[in-house]
C-alpha cells in the first residue's frame, strides 16, 4: 500500500528508522502489532 503513497527512497528511508528504534527500544509489544495488523487489513478492504 505504501508503494502509491511514498517513493523508493522514502520507504528506504521509514525501514532504517523503524529498524533503529527497534534496535534502541526492542521489538513491540504483540499487542501492538496485532492493532496496526488489524488496522492494515481494514485499510486493504
Amino acid at each position: 500500500m505504501l508503494k502509491t503513497v511514498l517513493t523508493r527512497a522514502q520507504r528506504r528511508e521509514h525501514r532504517t528508522r523503524i529498524t533503529r528504534l527497534t534496535e534502541l527500544c526492542g521489538p513491540p509489544p504483540i499487542a501492538l502489532r496485532k492493532v496496526i495488523a488489524a488496522d492494515e487489513a481494514a485499510a486493504a478492504s
